[in-house]
């Protein structure tokens, strides 16, 4: 691995990368470290270390939400259409039937596992958070949460590009960030690919 030199931070480089969400997940967790939050993802693209990272990365927040125009029912299921994989989260009571909003997961709160079913992968031991006013939109710019750096209607600050799944999803963010010829730095947060994308790694310590 090499180490960008700040906020204990690496990136994995070479045979480790790009990998998986959940094999990434399980080799940071092997060597002491944990996929990289969103909210340190945010604050490092948006600091002289972003030239550093990866253009695209997984990060180990997870967010969940519902179809576009419903509210949150008792799970939440995605089938992954690369490995045909079902992730599910079981959504607490106090927030079924919630909408315009979804359910953050930060790195260390949640467990992922197979349960001995093929093809299904559920999120377990989570107490999430709620996001509320999460866009009902694909495709647009908004600003941020002031702690989660998450796209909001009611953030606030600079705006991030969020892409999100009309139907309902559970996943990982993705990070990506490109300069383009004739146009502004590009930041976009990505929360609708598949997890079984192999994806750049980049890790932190655990607190």
């Amino acid at each position: 691995m090499e180490q960008v030199q700040e906020r204990r931070v690496k990136i994995f480089r070479a045979k480790d990368a790009p990998l998986p969400f959940k094999k990434a997940k399980r080799l940071a967790e092997k060597e002491g470290y944990q996929l990289i939050s969103n909210r340190l993802a945010d604050t490092l693209l948006h600091s002289y270390m972003r030239t550093q990272l990866p253009t695209i990365f997984w990060s180990g927040t997870v967010v969940a939400y519902p179809k576009m125009g419903e509210g949150f029912k008792h799970i939440v299921k995605y089938t992954d259409p690369i490995s045909k994989t079902k992730y599910i989260l079981e959504v607490p009571g106090r927030f079924v039937g919630l909408k315009n909003c979804a359910l953050i997961m930060l790195p260390g709160t949640y467990t992922l596992g197979d349960t001995g079913r093929r093809y299904r992968e559920y999120f377990a031991q989570v107490e999430p958070r709620l996001l509320n006013a999460f866009p009902n939109i694909a495709v647009g710019s908004f600003p941020i949460h002031h702690e989660l750096q998450i796209p909001t209607e009611n953030g606030r600050g600079i705006e991030r590009e969020l892409w999100r799944c009309p139907q309902e999803y559970v996943g990982p963010v993705v990070r990506m960030h490109a300069e383009h010829e004739g146009e502004n730095w590009r930041d976009n947060v990505y929360i609708c690919l598949p997890p079984s994308k192999p994806l750049p790694v980049v890790v932190e310590e655990k607190p």
